[in-house]
C-alpha cells in the first residue's frame, strides 16, 4: 500500500479479512479442497469439520471421499473416518452426477454471491456474537469487575446480578420476547450459564434444530439493544415487539441476500395434471424427506400424451438432505432416467417452484443446489427438445406416492412399459379429470 496510503486503500485492505472470513468452498469434485483445513461444510458456525486429523487414512482432499465413477459420497469412509456431527454435514450435501467444479461462495447469503449489506450485518452480528461469546459485553456484572461502575445490579428488575445470561434469558422483557417468539429450546438454561455455554449446546443439536442459532442471536442482538434503550432512559419495548422486530430483521437479510422472487412460473387455477402434445413425453418428478431416517426418496412417472405410463422410478438415498436439495436431486434423477428410457421430446414437471424458477433462469438457485442445477441445464441438453413446467402438489400425486415409497426399497425399483400397482389408481384419475374437462 505504500509508506502513506490513502483511506480508501485503507479501507479496502481491512475489509479483506472481513471478505475471506466469509468466504468458504461450495464442493464439487471434491479436487481442491482440503478436509482437514478448508472451510467447506454447511455449518455456519467454522464450517470446517471438527473431528481431529486422522493420520494414515488416506483422506487428505474431499475427492477421496467421493466415488469419482458414481460421482456418490463413500458412506461407509466417512462414517469410519468422521464424529457424527461431521458425518451428517457432509452427507447433507448434495453432489450433481454431473460432475461440477469445486468454488469459492460468499457464505453469508443464500445464493453465495456477496453483497456489502450482508457484509456490514455479518459482522455486526458477528461483532455481538463474538463479545457474548467472550462475554466482554457491557454488562453491570463486567463494568463492575472492571472498576467502571460500584454496583451490579440489574437496573430494570433491582434485585439480581446483572450478567448477560440475566439480560438475555431471566430479564422480565427478555422472558416476554422468548415466550413470544414461540421458539422451545431443546435444554434449560440454568442461570450460572455463559452465553458461550447456550451457543455450545445449540451447536451440540444443530442437526436436530437448524438455524436455531441464527434465530438466537437475532433475538438476544434485539435484547440487548432494547435493555441499553431502558438503561439511557428510553421506554423500550415490550418483548413481543423485540421477537417481531428482531425476526423480521433476519427475515429481511434473508429475503434480500436470496434475491427477488420471481413468480412467472405458476400452476394452473384449476390444479390438474395436463398431458404432453402427441409424440412428447411429461416426466413428473418428487422427492420426499425421511428426516427421522435420515434418508430421502425421488419419485419418477414417464407418460404419453393419452396418459399412459411409459416407465416410472421409486429411489431411495441414505443421505440427510434437505427439502431444496431433495427436490433438486429428485429432477436430476428424472433427467438421467428419461435418457435411459431413451425418450427424446420431453417436459420436465416438479412441484417444487423453487427448482422450476431456477432452471428457468427466472431466479437465482441457492448455492446448496446450485451444482447440481447447473449440471441439470448441461444434462438436458442431449434431448431433442425439452420444457420445464411446475405443478402443485395435487397435479403430482403418482411421483409423490412412488417418492414415498422409496422408504420400502433397497435401493430402487423401476418399471418399464408397466404402471406401479400402487398408482394405478391415480393415474387413472388423471386421465378421467382429462377427460371430465375436456
Amino acid at each position: 500500500m505504500g509508506r502513506q496510503p490513502s483511506y480508501a486503500w485503507r479501507s479496502l485492505m481491512a475489509a479483506q479479512a472481513l471478505v475471506k472470513r466469509g468466504v468458504r468452498w461450495q464442493g464439487g469434485e471434491g479436487v481442491r479442497i482440503q478436509v482437514w483445513k478448508d472451510k467447506w461444510l454447511p455449518n455456519p458456525s467454522t464450517y470446517k469439520v471438527v473431528t481431529p486429523e486422522i493420520l494414515g487414512t488416506g483422506v487428505t482432499w474431499v475427492r477421496d471421499i467421493i466415488d469419482g465413477d458414481r460421482m456418490e459420497w463413500r458412506v461407509d469412509l466417512i462414517r469410519q473416518t468422521f464424529m457424527r456431527q461431521d458425518v451428517d454435514a457432509i452427507l447433507s450435501i448434495p453432489l450433481s452426477a454431473n460432475r461440477a467444479r469445486d468454488r469459492l461462495i460468499w457464505a453469508g447469503t443464500k445464493n453465495g454471491k456477496f453483497s456489502v449489506r450482508s457484509a456490514y450485518k455479518m459482522a455486526q452480528e458477528t461483532h455481538f456474537a463474538w463479545k457474548a461469546c467472550k462475554n466482554i459485553l457491557a454488562t453491570k456484572e463486567n463494568l463492575k469487575r472492571r472498576n467502571i461502575t460500584k454496583d451490579d445490579v440489574c437496573e430494570a428488575c433491582g434485585e439480581q446480578l446483572e450478567s448477560a445470561c440475566h439480560i438475555f434469558w431471566f430479564w422480565d422483557k427478555a422472558k416476554e420476547a422468548w415466550e413470544s417468539s414461540k421458539m422451545a429450546l431443546p435444554f434449560e438454561i440454568k442461570p450460572s450459564w455463559d452465553f458461550i455455554d447456550v451457543v455450545w449446546h445449540i451447536q451440540k443439536r444443530q442437526d436436530q434444530c437448524p438455524g436455531l442459532l441464527e434465530r438466537i442471536i437475532a433475538i438476544c442482538w434485539g435484547i440487548w439493544k432494547n435493555e441499553n434503550e431502558v438503561f439511557h432512559g428510553g421506554k423500550g419495548r415490550d418483548g413481543r415487539a423485540v421477537t417481531r422486530s428482531s425476526i423480521l430483521l433476519l427475515e429481511e437479510f434473508q429475503i434480500v441476500n436470496e434475491g427477488p422472487q420471481v413468480t412467472r412460473v405458476s400452476a394452473p387455477e384449476v390444479v390438474k395434471w395436463c398431458p404432453p402434445r402427441p409424440g412428447c413425453y411429461k416426466v413428473n418428478v418428487d422427492g420426499v424427506v425421511f428426516s427421522k431416517r435420515k434418508q430421502v426418496g425421488i419419485g419418477v412417472v414417464i407418460r404419453d400424451s393419452g396418459g399412459v405410463v411409459v416407465a416410472a422410478l421409486s429411489k431411495k438415498m441414505a443421505l440427510p438432505l434437505g427439502a431444496l436439495e431433495t427436490e433438486a436431486k429428485a429432477l436430476e434423477e428424472g433427467i438421467q432416467f428419461a435418457c435411459d428410457v431413451g425418450v427424446r421430446d420431453v417436459i420436465f414437471e416438479s412441484d417444487s417452484l423453487n427448482i422450476c424458477n431456477s432452471v428457468q433462469g427466472l431466479s437465482e438457485p441457492p448455492s446448496s443446489v446450485q451444482n447440481i442445477i447447473a449440471g441439470i441445464l448441461r444434462q438436458v441438453q442431449s434431448f431433442r427438445t425439452f420444457e420445464f413446467t411446475h405443478t402443485r402438489r395435487q397435479g403430482n400425486v403418482p411421483a409423490h406416492i412412488l417418492a414415498q415409497h422409496a422408504a420400502y426399497v433397497e435401493d430402487f425399483s423401476a418399471w418399464l412399459e408397466e404402471c406401479p400397482s400402487h398408482i394405478v389408481h391415480e393415474c387413472a384419475l388423471d386421465v378421467r379429470t382429462l377427460l371430465t374437462f375436456e
